[in-house]
């Protein structure tokens, strides 16, 4: 890898998180209603209101307002949130905790099981147990998470008491929530692995060491798995990435006051510091996990390597 492809990399990566953070304080700036008035109530005299507003910067043009976002941005000053009157960075580290846990429990169910139903798919190519992982993976992608999540409740939270429905403090309060949103990628992440075992143990170097007496644990496993594991990659680092969005609707039906619970809340509300903090916090997050499997993609093929695009030998 050279540093022309790294220096490339890093400014497309900012160019993204700067169009998605300015595109979003354009578009909070034309949301109806008044933060102010939310914040005070409808009572509150004009007078009141329209001194708050100076004291929050609101009065000021536009684009007066974007320049000192971004200065403040750039020193990490996110301001107080409208409505709980506390630091609004205190708030995103304290939600991000939850988001990050429920992120990684939902990683791990969508990887190892993803991986497992493929691999284990492909192999049995056109058996029952072919048929019955596929089926189970169809029945993930088609699911709806809400529809989903509300089974789960009610079957092992109300039903069979075994998992609780909401918090995030009790034991194996991540376990329902988790399920539910690794789910999804499990299944997609499952169809791509049995699709691309099946193209790389159909391709004729592995029919050749096949032939050769190599073992079929050496041959699935390292050469095999080895070799489709670009496009798998891939997708993993963009579901992990469409994760954090996703949370937003579990954290919502699962009570847990994640980064996801926070952004619908202060949308809501109109809390726009707090509002447009969680929206720098998913960019940089998605942006960042993006650029990662972009490296790690460079290492894997080294015909990326040259122009970003493979190479046909």
């Amino acid at each position: 890898m050279n540093v022309h492809n790294i220096v490339a990399r890093l400014l497309w990566s900012l160019g993204v998180i700067f169009i998605v953070v300015s595109t979003t304080f354009f578009l909070l700036q034309i949301l109806p209603g008044d933060p102010v008035k939310l914040m005070m109530g409808d009572r509150v005299d004009p007078v009141t209101v329209e001194q708050v507003r100076e004291k929050m910067g609101l009065n000021k043009p536009i684009i007066q307002q974007y320049i000192d976002f971004w200065l403040k941005l750039l020193r990490m000053d996110f301001g107080d949130s409208y409505q709980l009157k506390l630091p609004v960075i205190d708030q995103i580290q304290s939600a991000s905790v939850v988001t990050l846990r429920l992120a990684f429990y939902s990683s791990l169910i969508a990887v190892i099981g993803g991986l497992l139903f493929g691999v284990t798919a492909a192999i049995f190519r056109g058996r029952w147990i072919d048929n019955l992982l596929m089926s189970i993976a169809v029945f993930g992608i088609s699911t709806p998470s809400f529809w989903f999540a509300l089974v789960l409740q009610l079957i092992f939270g109300l039903w069979l008491q075994w998992f609780p429905i909401s918090g995030y403090q009790a034991p194996g309060a991540f376990v329902l929530p988790a399920f539910t949103l690794g789910l999804r990628y499990m299944s997609s992440l499952a169809r791509l692995t049995r699709t691309s075992m099946l193209e790389v143990l159909s391709s004729e170097y592995l029919l050749a060491a096949k032939a050769k007496g190599v073992g079929s644990f050496r041959l699935i496993w390292l050469h095999a798995f080895g070799n489709a594991l670009l496009p798998i990659m891939t997708f993993i680092g963009s579901s992990l990435a469409d994760m954090m969005a996703g949370a937003i609707l579990i954290e919502h039906v699962f009570s847990l006051p994640g980064i996801g619970r926070l952004t619908f809340d202060s949308l809501m509300s109109r809390d726009l510091p707090l509002l447009q903090a969680t929206v720098v916090y998913l960019t940089v997050i998605s942006v960042g996990i993006y650029l990662i499997v972009d490296f790690l993609a460079l290492f894997i093929d080294p015909r990326l390597r040259i122009g970003g695009k493979r190479n046909v030998e």
